[in-house]
């Protein structure tokens, strides 16, 4: 259980430090270990925030999993998605440890970290692609830009991401569906677009 207590308290003290106020001191003492112990586990501070990273991204790539699987419609599929991916994640910590990660990644990391971030966004790109090649075929969607569309998609998610731990509940939610309810206007199709509308 070692390893795990260790991630598990680097991620709180990253998520509240950052990675220049934590040392693997601090992390070793909320463990209740001697520092040299970590060694065994993680070759560095590098090593284990890189694994802190990797641990969250891995929650990611869940909500992405359990959204995809949603049936409905193609606008409950995306909107399942946009409502997963802007909560983030099961826990404020990490929440917060990403946002730093995002925002405030030591220089020398930052190759690294926006790589395994790319790694998951990739994914996500890709399953919202299949959405939207099925809206499209189903006639839900306009005639749209499907790299454009995904595009968009990331920056609402990116936006309300930002915002969820900024707002009260109430007014998060409502932002939340006012937001969407643009967005979708924006790529749904039209009555007159729509497949076998008009037609006899």
């Amino acid at each position: 259980m070692a390893m795990q207590d260790i991630r598990a308290e680097a991620l709180a003290l990253f998520a509240r430090y950052g990675y220049e106020g934590t040392s693997l001191a601090d992390i070793a003492k909320a463990v209740g270990i001697k520092t040299p112990s970590i060694y065994a586990h993680f070759a560095s501070k590098d090593a284990l925030y890189l694994a802190v990273l990797d641990w969250v991204l891995d929650e990611q790539e869940r909500l992405l999993e359990r959204s995809v699987g949603v049936p409905g419609t193609t606008e409950e599929k995306l909107k399942r998605m946009y409502v997963d991916f802007t909560a983030g994640y099961t826990s404020r910590t990490e929440s917060m440890f990403y946002k730093r990660a995002i925002f405030f990644t030591p220089h020398h990391l930052l190759p690294v970290v926006r790589e395994q971030v790319l790694r998951v966004e990739t994914r996500a790109a890709q399953a919202i692609g299949v959405v939207l090649e099925e809206g499209c075929r189903s006639g839900e969607l306009a005639d749209i830009d499907r790299d454009e569309a995904t595009a968009s998609f990331f920056c609402l998610v990116d936006g309300m991401f930002v915002e969820h731990d900024l707002y009260e509940e109430e007014l998060y939610t409502r932002r939340l569906e006012q937001v969407w309810r643009v967005f979708w206007r924006g790529i749904a199709a039209h009555p007159k677009e729509r497949k076998g509308d008009g037609e006899g």
